[in-house]
């Protein structure tokens, strides 16, 4: 074998390389829930964003800080930052959170705590709300506005209080059949409580923050890719009710917005591109479009080299994988 063949193959090889490094994605990326959280910058998300290629994020502000920074940043970057109106921190109070408030500046309410277990991270603390009249008045008010209603029960931490709460989340659903209803973190729930869930209940979706392997490192979140992958279950699921999954990553405090945002939005942009295109496209954008009456998503590549923001196995941040 000659030098300038051994050259030749070389060159090739490394133009491969690059192309499947720095693949180009089809599916635009909408981030349908996320928070600023503590401890962070509106700048980083921003960087963060870029970094992972997500053309548009529906955010709340954090609990001690303004809703009016969050709307500058909104105003700063049009068409990439749509805001979401706070539900809980000590600046959310109920006198802010009702109907007759202008909200002209909002697209939707921030996901509405009903039960949420105690987490390493000394933001995430145990709130047991149930659904109490706060909790009520909050879903009323996402009624009240058409907007889509984003609820956070973590079922798999719900105890003897499960079936109580199933039962409320079920009789919710038949009385505002109108009106859609998420489960932030997909519940907690297994495929076939989910298929139930979509057979009995037209009103019903799912947002798949927390669906990737790093959460379930210290909190018994749902796992998409058991094996690394897609399990065949749950893919199955995507392409047999695309409309009832939305794209969305809820990073909330500081950790996970360093490396691990820009992996999970990659490891679901290769995940979607391997789904049916009419299927990507619903999970990635379209839904949240529809759900909250977006304009059309323009598409943008992620900045970041894919290799380098690979998840590499007992690797992990100083986060406590799952807000």
């Amino acid at each position: 074998m000659n030098m300038k063949f051994v050259l030749m193959l070389a060159l090739v090889l490394a133009m491969v390389t690059a192309v499947s490094v720095h693949a180009d994605f089809s599916i635009p990326i909408v981030d349908a829930h996320n928070q600023l959280g503590p401890d962070n910058s509106y700048e980083k998300i921003f960087d963060r964003m870029n970094l992972a290629g997500v053309s548009r994020i529906l955010l709340a502000a954090d609990s001690d800080s303004p809703e009016s920074w969050l709307l500058s940043f909104a105003a700063e970057h049009p068409g990439r930052i749509s805001p979401l109106l706070r539900t809980k921190g000590p600046k959310a109070t109920l006198a802010d959170i009702n109907p007759s408030k202008s909200t002209s500046d909002f697209v939707g309410l921030e996901e509405i705590i009903v039960w949420h277990a105690q987490k390493k991270h000394a933001h995430a603390r145990q709130m047991h709300f149930g659904f109490n009249t706060d909790v009520r008045r909050m879903i009323h008010v996402a009624i009240a506005k058409s907007w889509p209603c984003i609820i956070h029960i973590e079922f798999r931490k719900t105890d003897e209080y499960r079936d109580e709460l199933m039962a409320k989340l079920k009789e919710l659903l038949a009385q505002n059949r109108s009106t859609p209803f998420l489960l932030i973190h997909v519940g907690q729930l297994s495929a076939p409580e989910i298929s139930r869930l979509i057979d009995e209940h037209s009103n019903i979706g799912f947002l798949l923050s927390h669906t990737t392997p790093y959460y379930q490192r210290q909190q018994p979140f749902t796992n998409f890719f058991p094996d690394g992958k897609l399990s065949k279950e749950w893919r199955a699921l995507l392409i047999a009710h695309p409309d009832r999954f939305v794209a969305a990553f809820d990073a909330a405090h500081a950790p996970a917005w360093n490396k691990q945002y820009v992996r999970d939005v990659l490891r679901w942009r290769r995940t979607l591109e391997k789904l049916p295109s009419e299927v990507a496209h619903a999970i990635g954008h379209g839904n949240a479009e529809k759900l909250w009456h977006l304009p059309p998503t323009l598409l943008r590549q992620p900045a970041a080299n894919d290799a380098d923001n690979e998840e590499e196995a007992g690797e992990d941040s100083d986060d406590d994988s799952g807000a």
